[in-house]
């Protein structure tokens, strides 16, 4: 049960990390939050293999923007 709450909080990590990274564009302070939350979001994802879940499957879906780059 612990583990599944570490994944938890690794993901809404994750979360935080991306949104962050669309502010950042007008704060340049906020990269750090964002580095900040995916380096957070990998130490937890150690940690949940650490507590012996082996089997944890993690995607990240990329959804199609409208933005010309």
């Amino acid at each position: 049960m612990r583990a599944w709450v570490i994944l938890f909080l690794a993901i809404a990590s994750e979360v935080v990390g991306t949104v962050a990274l669309k502010f950042a564009v007008e704060h340049v302070w906020i990269y750090g939050v964002a580095a900040f939350c995916f380096i957070l979001a990998f130490v937890l994802l150690h940690r949940v293999m650490q507590e012996g879940v082996n089997a944890v499957s993690y995607t990240h879906l990329t959804l199609p923007t409208k933005r010309i780059v």
